[in-house]
């Protein structure tokens, strides 16, 4: 059921134009999840815990060089 309102949320948003984050995902199998749903963006533990402005500076900019 939950699957199916992110889905319907998604294909709503997709269909104005908008792109869509998913966010507090924790796990390979959310991020699976959430992919095959279309999402484009997430946000959570799965990618890194929070952290300081200093060290995502510096880990964006690792990203970029």
């Amino acid at each position: 059921m939950k699957k199916e309102i992110v889905k319907s949320i998604t294909n709503i948003a997709h269909s104005i134009g908008l792109k869509v984050v998913a966010e507090g995902v924790e796990d390979e199998q959310q991020f699976t999840t959430i992919h095959s749903l279309g999402l484009e963006m997430i946000q959570g533990y799965y990618l890194s815990p929070p952290l300081p402005v200093d060290e995502v500076e510096a880990k964006v900019l690792a990203v970029k060089a």
